[in-house]
């Protein structure tokens, strides 16, 4: 049972502690004695400003979308390398995305690179996240492996942990632990 966390700030007691830590999962793992399975997995992104005319709609093939923003400016999205916590954006994952995208979108190939990004995802075999009580733990809870969705599924995943901290079940699509 875990009773507080010493932070740097002092000591806060808790009556339960949820860990969401995205693909950083290695200490909390090892603390709780648990394998939650969730791997980083790199992805990349390019924002690009159109000459001529922007992009009317979104459009995805595969992995790959064109994202529009404004008149004339557009993500392209998304590269999926296991890379450890490496979050460099490379060469190789840029020339991707643009091949990629002008297979969607031909006029990609004059348009202008803004920035060039990377990140980490914490993704799990299954999918899908995973949430719920840690095995062997009376309230330690893990909400994890949202993926390159993540954030997009942060508000479910959010509804979920927090039904099963209070009920201790949820109606929500995830891969729920069973304690």
């Amino acid at each position: 049972r875990i009773v507080g966390l010493h932070t740097l700030g002092g000591f806060v007691a808790c009556d339960a502690v949820v860990f969401a830590t995205g693909a950083w999962v290695e200490k909390p793992d090892a603390w709780l004695k648990f394998d939650s399975r969730v791997t980083p997995l790199k992805g990349e992104m390019l924002r690009m400003k159109l000459s001529g005319l922007g992009l009317a709609h979104d459009f995805t093939r595969g992995l790959i979308s064109l994202y529009r923003r404004g008149e004339d400016e557009c993500w392209i999205g998304v590269t999926q390398v296991p890379a450890g916590h490496d979050e460099s954006p490379t060469e190789s994952g840029r020339r991707d995305l643009l091949e990629a995208a002008a297979e969607i979108f031909p006029a990609i190939r004059q348009a202008e690179l803004l920035e060039h990004s990377a990140s980490v995802r914490p993704v799990r075999p299954s999918g899908l996240p995973l949430v719920g009580r840690v095995p062997g733990w009376d309230n330690a809870y893990i909400a994890n492996g949202g993926g390159g969705k993540g954030v997009l599924l942060s508000a479910g995943v959010g509804l979920a942990i927090a039904e099963i901290v209070l009920t201790g079940s949820t109606g929500c699509p995830v891969e729920v632990l069973q304690p």
